[in-house]
């Protein structure tokens, strides 16, 4: 589905995926009742481009609260 969409928003990603959180530039959704997270960098879709979505971390629930993946969806900026 998120293949076929065109998201320029979060609101626009819960329509389909209703758990779905933001952390910096990642999307967070959670995967067989809680039991895993999917963390995708995403840049939205704009008048320019459909956007995109790049898997970082495919997680546990305890990897996840260890908060090593954060520093993936920190912007480019910051990193420096």
């Amino acid at each position: 589905m998120a293949s076929k969409s065109r998201w320029t928003r979060l609101a626009d990603v819960r329509l389909a995926y209703h758990d779905a959180d933001e952390a910096g530039q990642c999307l967070v959704f959670n995967v067989c009742k809680n039991d895993f997270r999917l963390i995708c960098r995403v840049t939205y879709a704009n008048r320019w481009t459909d956007g995109t979505l790049l898997v970082k971390h495919f997680l546990t629930h305890s990897e996840y609260d260890k908060n090593k993946w954060c520093k993936d969806c920190t912007p480019l900026e910051d990193k420096a």
